[in-house]
C-alpha cells in the first residue's frame, strides 16, 4: 500500500469514528417532549399523552386535559374571585375573609351548635373555633354551653349581626348578578343544579 492510499484510508476511518461518536452523543442526550396542541382550544395540554394513547382530540376527554378548562381550576377562580370581591365590601362592616362565612350561615339558620356551623361552612373543628373567638371578640356572636354536654357550645348571632343581615344579603345578591350576567334564568337553574351535584359528589370525597 503506497503512502497516499494509507492516508485516504486513515482518514476515512477517522471520519468513520467521528460519525459514530456523534451519532451516540444524539442517542444519549434526552429528548425534549412536545407538548401536544389541543384541536378545541389551541392550548397546549400539561402533560403530552402517552405514545400508545388513541388520538382523542377534540372530544371531551382531551378537552379537560387542558389547564385553562380544567373544572377545577375553574371552581378554585370563581370562588377566589369572590371572595375576594365579597371581602372588599364588607370592610366597612369589620368582617375578615373566613369570617363572614359564619356571620351569614348563623343569620340564615339561627342558633346552632359549634359543630353544625364547622359542617355548614364546610370548616374544620380547629378553624372554626379559632374564627369564632375572634367573632365573638368583635361582638358579632355569643356561645353557651349546652347543659347535657359541656364539652358542646352553641352560637348565637347577636343583635350587631342581626343589624347587619340585610346588608349581607343585598351585597351577595349583587354580586350574584354580576357573576350570572348574561345567562338566561333557564341556564342559571341548570349551573346551580349541576352545581349541587358536584357538591355531593365533594361530600362524599371523605369516604372514597
Amino acid at each position: 500500500m503506497s503512502d497516499h492510499q494509507s492516508l485516504g484510508h486513515g482518514r476515512r476511518k477517522a471520519i468513520l469514528r467521528t460519525a459514530r461518536r456523534q451519532k451516540t452523543k444524539t442517542r444519549c442526550q434526552p429528548q425534549a417532549v412536545q407538548p401536544k396542541i389541543c384541536a378545541t382550544c389551541q392550548l397546549s395540554t400539561a402533560e403530552p399523552p402517552a405514545k400508545d394513547a388513541p388520538d382523542i382530540s377534540g372530544c371531551l376527554c382531551r378537552i379537560r386535559r387542558c389547564r385553562h378548562d380544567s373544572m377545577g381550576r375553574i371552581i378554585a377562580f370563581i370562588s377566589r374571585k369572590m371572595r375576594t370581591h365579597l371581602v372588599e365590601r364588607l370592610a366597612p362592616f369589620d368582617l375578615g375573609a373566613g369570617q363572614y362565612p359564619f356571620v351569614i350561615a348563623l343569620l340564615r339558620r339561627g342558633s346552632c351548635s359549634q359543630d353544625k356551623l364547622a359542617e355548614l361552612t364546610a370548616m374544620d373543628k380547629s378553624t372554626t373555633a379559632r374564627v369564632l373567638r375572634t367573632l365573638e371578640q368583635k361582638g358579632f356572636i355569643t356561645r353557651t354551653p349546652v347543659p347535657e354536654n359541656r364539652r358542646m357550645n352553641m352560637v348565637h348571632p347577636t343583635p350587631k349581626a342581626e343589624a347587619l343581615k340585610e346588608e349581607l344579603e343585598h351585597q351577595l345578591d349583587a354580586l350574584n348578578q354580576e357573576l350570572t350576567k348574561g345567562l338566561s334564568l333557564a341556564e342559571q337553574q341548570l349551573l346551580r343544579n349541576m352545581l349541587h351535584k358536584l357538591e355531593q359528589n365533594a361530600g362524599n370525597l371523605n369516604t372514597l
